[in-house]
């Protein structure tokens, strides 16, 4: 059903929408009443002026402030910062009405009360839809690869958000060698200690890890890189915090481990003329050529 919703026309899913929110403004009238008046309520006379005036008031601002543009699988704290905003409007409007017709039966506290209730219907519907749709085609999924990221900071947050929009990977926690972190929980995903990766690789399957640790020196992330050379897993780093100028980061920002970040030292631009004295008009043999130090001499050898 869900993926049936998300292949309905534009069209189609905003006038959904629309009818949702109509029905919230109901109901929100209806609770605001009946909180107010401390019984069940059911409209008479004049107050149903007020469940007429509501739907009139709030769909045409949504409209304005284009919430019926946002698409719910990615709603974030922009998107519900404009229903905050689009509801405040409603509510400074409704609130004037309100003093302004002195409808017997309808209290002018509604005006503040009903768009209390009323926000907080719209933004747990728009949560809620983001939940449930974004579970669309995970069924039967076939993930890529099973993740752990290593740093819970500003970055770690950013890349499993990407991962949780992308659904192509299982992100099994996160890493982090602050013991104020550990034993938390970011998203629904648990930051462990470094000294449960090996486990955490046996027992859950982990097939990847990525270090989302730009800002750390290079001693410490080849300590790190160092302690991670035994574990049977796919390891990529982010690149330096200097690299990365979007501020929004992406599993496609992962870079394979080069031979400079096994180094322990800051590299060094090679000296031609050095490789040029040895080897000019010489046969030279490179044992170990295969490997990453012997395959870059036979690269600087050859140019």
């Amino acid at each position: 059903m869900r993926n049936m919703i998300i292949g309905w026309p534009r069209l189609g899913k905003q006038l959904a929408v629309i009818v949702l929110d109509v029905a919230l403004t109901t109901v929100a009238t209806w609770i605001a009443f009946s909180l107010r008046l401390d019984y069940l309520h059911w409209p008479t006379d004049a107050q149903w002026w007020a469940y007429a005036l509501t739907p009139a008031l709030a769909i045409p601002i949504f409209v304005r402030f284009g919430l019926y543009r946002a698409i719910f699988r990615y709603t974030g704290m922009d998107a519900l910062m404009a229903i905050v905003k689009a509801v405040m409007l409603y509510g400074a409007i409704l609130f004037a009405i309100l003093l302004w017709q002195r409808w017997p039966g309808v209290p002018r506290s509604m005006g503040v009360l009903q768009p209390l209730v009323f926000l907080l219907l719209v933004a747990g519907s728009r949560m809620l839809a983001r939940a449930w749709l974004s579970r669309a085609g995970r069924h039967g999924l076939e993930y890529e690869g099973r993740l752990l990221i290593y740093g819970a900071g500003e970055s770690g947050v950013q890349t499993a958000a990407a991962i949780g929009n992308a659904h192509q990977y299982k992100l099994l926690g996160f890493v982090d060698d602050d013991p104020r972190k550990t034993g938390r929980s970011i998203n629904g995903a648990v930051v462990y200690p470094a000294s449960k990766i090996s486990e955490l690789v046996r027992n859950r399957g982990v097939t990847d890890i990525l270090l989302a640790l730009p800002s750390v020196s290079r001693a410490r992330r080849n300590t790190i890189i160092e302690s991670l050379r035994s574990v049977p897993v796919h390891i990529r780093t982010l690149p330096g915090i200097s690299d990365l100028t979007s501020g929004r980061i992406t599993v496609r920002d992962f870079k394979e481990l080069d031979v400079e970040d096994l180094l322990g030292r800051d590299p060094v631009i090679p000296d031609p003329s050095i490789a040029t004295r040895s080897t000019t008009d010489r046969v030279v043999l490179v044992t170990g050529a295969g490997g990453s130090i012997g395959s870059e001499l036979c690269r600087q050898i050859a140019l």
